[in-house]
């Protein structure tokens, strides 16, 4: 029988192909979110131009429960609906959620876990199935929780930070603004440091539409939120601060994904601050040059590419990141490990 020979080619070119397009897909087996709040009143006002709050200071707006129940709606369409990661129905044991001890990390994460698993509301209020969301003193060493005013942080700011001469440099253009700027914010101003508590109420007055301090011009607000975050960012970039700080947290963040593939765990929540994703960043290598916006994530996924062979991928607010560490995109759990014990 005369073989055909343009069958025979795509005989052969299928044989070439067959592996990678018949290839399994890796297989989602464990995520693990670490989330920003949502957006909240001021710490504290400034002391010229108080304004009242009506959920008080440092408490979680309306607009930030919300934002959060999106992001768990959302995320319910990624683990439930998509990857099957999670059952339809919450399971004890299949989901782990922690949260710093304040009040709007604590509700963002209810919030959260609310639009991960929604209720039906024409079977309230029996259907309810509450999540339990696990915290710690804040005093109690925290690693979710990046102190910069615990002795670690202060320790690194006073060696590596405070003497920088990008710091300092920074620090003496602004410095003939101070006197003005306490004059008319009632905050006594003697460095860049103040700049970022001050810098991020103003912003908050802003974004809901309250007056500034008399005295104060639109070009003062936007220079003194500017330093403000450039500073806050600045200030955790320094490998000694990372350490200080955001090591902690990593290898938390690390001993649940070499756990994953033996665990029935197959979430993990970690709801926390700024201050915390800026921290996780530099120690991951790839620190930020923008404060994270309300109910950011940074997110990890372990992924089974073939039978007993993991991978990992690292997101920020959905964007895939490619770590120093890592030798492609998807980071090997063992480059993780190194990471984790180059910065402790």
């Amino acid at each position: 029988m005369k073989k055909n020979p343009i069958f025979f080619s795509i005989v052969l070119f299928l044989g070439c192909f067959s592996q990678p397009l018949f290839a399994k897909e890796p297989k989602l087996i464990f995520a693990l979110d670490v989330v920003r709040h949502g957006d909240r009143t001021p710490i504290r006002d400034i002391p010229s131009h108080v304004h009242h709050w009506q959920e008080g200071y440092g408490q979680l707006t309306p607009k930030g429960i919300q934002q959060h129940f999106e992001l768990g709606s959302k995320l319910r369409k990624k683990y439930i609906e998509q990857t099957s990661l999670l059952p339809e129905r919450y399971q004890p044991g299949t989901i782990f959620a922690r949260s710093t001890d304040y009040d709007r990390t604590l509700m963002s994460a209810q919030s959260l876990l609310l639009g991960l698993y929604p209720l039906p509301s024409c079977e309230l209020p029996t259907s309810f199935q509450p999540i339990p969301i696990h915290t710690q003193h804040a005093t109690d060493n925290d690693a979710l929780h990046a102190d910069t005013h615990g002795p670690a942080f202060q320790q690194a700011y006073e060696q590596y930070v405070k003497t920088h001469a990008t710091w300092q440099a920074k620090d003496n253009a602004l410095k003939h603004n101070y006197p003005r700027w306490s004059k008319v914010t009632g905050i006594h101003i003697t460095n860049l440091y103040q700049l970022i508590s001050l810098g991020n109420t103003l912003f908050i007055y802003q974004s809901n539409n309250k007056s500034i301090p008399e005295g104060l011009t639109q070009k003062d607000v936007e220079e003194i939120s500017a330093a403000g975050k450039w500073a806050f960012c600045f200030m955790f970039k320094p490998q000694p601060v990372a350490q200080a700080v955001g090591q902690p947290l990593l290898k938390e963040v690390f001993d649940y994904l070499k756990d994953a593939p033996h665990e029935k765990l197959k979430y993990v929540l970690l709801s926390a601050h700024d201050s915390t994703i800026l921290a996780l960043m530099s120690a991951l290598g790839v620190p930020l040059e923008e404060p994270p916006p309300y109910a950011s994530q940074v997110h990890f996924a372990v992924y089974e590419i073939t039978p007993n062979h993991y991978k990992v991928n690292i997101s920020y607010n959905d964007k895939l990141l490619s770590l120093p560490a890592c030798a492609e995109r998807m980071c090997r759990l063992e480059e993780l490990k190194h990471l984790v014990q180059l910065t402790q």
